[in-house]
């Protein structure tokens, strides 16, 4: 970033158009990242001839991996220095690897290996994560407004869900013969993100919003990491909320597919679904902005996980068949919504705690923050997923035999999909009201890093108006907040 560029004060709106440059790399990576995970693994086995065990094999290898090299790009991006920045480099570097991975993943010989596809889907996760983490904190980074930052990261979760529903539009196409998704389907939304990826990472380098200045700091260890986790107490109740909140979602997740399509007998209509849960999601957007400003991040999360836990709690009681299809729509779509205040939230409230802990210790870590809590996701994610199949798998729960399953099977199932997501979503709730950095003090910790900044010639000029002690004792979060009640791993 050259002394020559004009960056916006924390207070300025940010251009729209700025912004959808942005958020583009989020699109097309949606768009290819989701079939990654689940579909084209699958037909490896099926339409390629790839033992099933190995595939399985090869996508937990590239999960662990992928979770493991998170913290290193966050760390090495936190400490590039370069005249475009130090997030722009790392987007350019994911191009060109997702670029290749992409092609070769997606369009793989007649009879791929073992090795040819660990390797390609190792790389395509990884360049993924090249690109993603350094993005999410330049998102960070753009504003330290509240209500502006939320604006910020609503453009990019828009542009995700535009991306993934993109992939479940195109087999609609009048070129395809069938509906279906099929090897045919899979090449061709290659195709559509090898053009879009050089497009989208273009625009958001040049077209993209500018940062609020940071003044250059010491180039960071990765022994700093301890300190990080250790010092910062708002970190260790949003890690608490984080975690928990990202465990039952992983068992909510996992279960949703055997739940819907075999003991309800909705395979067929799924689709549908999912197209009216995308649609009332992204809709839903411009009202989900309002109630994260109107009532504050924390706040809106923890609400949103309530009335998501009681919708949950009916789909206990849905009728089999195409009777339940009205039923679980009634309640998938409000839980939607809510899951978009869930999106919304806590990212947002990453770049708050981004902020508390410059204005504690005077170093730049967003992209750190960020690889720390994706590497969280990541793993949270598998263990739900392993947790919710553990439980449905020592139940004897049998896709087969759909609702001729035992009692027992049954109740595994729904314990597994809902009562105990359910259980966990309720201490997340508790750890997100808790949370202690609100609006007034973000509002504080802006203010204050302003300050220094004016100080040190990083930002212009502005008023010279001081904290008062009221608003240091507001900030004094070490003090005033408890340990969690758990006792957490260090990650």
């Amino acid at each position: 970033m050259t002394a020559k560029e004009k960056h916006p004060p924390s207070r300025d709106r940010v251009a729209t158009w700025a912004l959808i440059a942005y958020s583009l790399p989020s699109l097309q990576t949606a768009l290819v990242q989701g079939p990654a995970s689940s579909i084209v693994p699958t037909f490896y086995g099926t339409e390629f001839g790839l033992n099933l065990a190995l595939v399985g094999t090869a996508l937990f290898i590239s999960r662990v991996i992928d979770a493991v090299v998170d913290p290193l790009i966050g760390h090495l991006s936190d400490n590039t220095r370069t005249r475009i920045g130090r997030r722009k480099p790392w987007l350019i570097a994911s191009t060109l690897i997702s670029m290749v991975s992409i092609y070769f993943l997606y369009i793989p010989p007649k009879h791929p290996s073992f090795v040819y596809f660990l390797c390609w889907i190792v790389a395509a996760f990884v360049g993924w994560s090249v690109g993603e983490i350094p993005l999410a904190a330049w998102g960070a980074e753009i504003t330290r407004n509240y209500q502006e930052r939320t604006r910020v990261f609503i453009f990019r979760i828009v542009a995700a869900q535009l991306g993934g529903f993109a992939f479940f539009l195109l087999p609609m196409l009048p070129i395809f013969p069938t509906t279906a998704i099929t090897p045919q389907t899979i090449r061709f939304v290659a195709y559509v993100a090898l053009a879009l990826v050089p497009l989208s990472a273009a625009a958001a380098v040049f077209l993209g919003p500018k940062s609020v200045r940071l003044e250059v700091t010491p180039r960071q260890k990765l022994s700093d990491l301890w300190p990080l986790v250790r010092d910062n107490r708002p970190l260790w109740r949003y890690a608490a909320m984080f975690i928990s909140a990202g465990l039952a979602a992983g068992m909510f997740g996992a279960g949703g597919f055997l739940y819907m399509s075999a003991y309800l007998g909705l395979a067929k209509e799924l689709i549908f679904v999912f197209i009216a849960m995308q649609v009332a999601g992204m809709a839903f957007m411009p009202v989900s902005l309002y109630i994260v400003n109107k009532f504050g991040r924390p706040r809106s999360l923890a609400g949103s996980l309530a009335i998501s836990i009681t919708l949950m709690l009916g789909m206990l009681f849905l009728p089999h068949g195409r009777a339940a299809l009205v039923p679980l729509v009634v309640l998938l779509v409000p839980i939607i919504l809510c899951d978009t205040v869930g999106n919304i939230a806590p990212v947002t409230m990453l770049g708050d705690l981004v902020d508390y802990d410059t204005l504690k210790t005077g170093k730049k870590r967003a992209a750190t923050f960020t690889a720390l809590f994706v590497f969280i996701s990541k793993i949270n994610s598998a263990l739900g997923a392993a947790l919710g199949f553990a439980i449905i798998g020592l139940s004897g729960f049998n896709a087969k035999l759909g609702q001729a399953n035992s009692v027992g099977a049954i109740l595994g199932l729904k314990a597994a999909y809902i009562v105990v997501p359910c259980l966990i979503f309720t201490s997340a709730i508790y750890f997100a009201w808790t949370f202690p950095i609100d609006a007034r003090r973000q509002a504080i910790i802006a203010k204050r890093l302003e300050q220094r900044e004016r100080r040190m010639g990083a930002v212009g000029t502005a008023d010279g108006a001081t904290l008062s002690t009221n608003e240091e004792v507001a900030l004094d979060l070490q003090t005033q907040l408890p340990r969690p009640p758990i006792d957490l791993p260090v990650p």
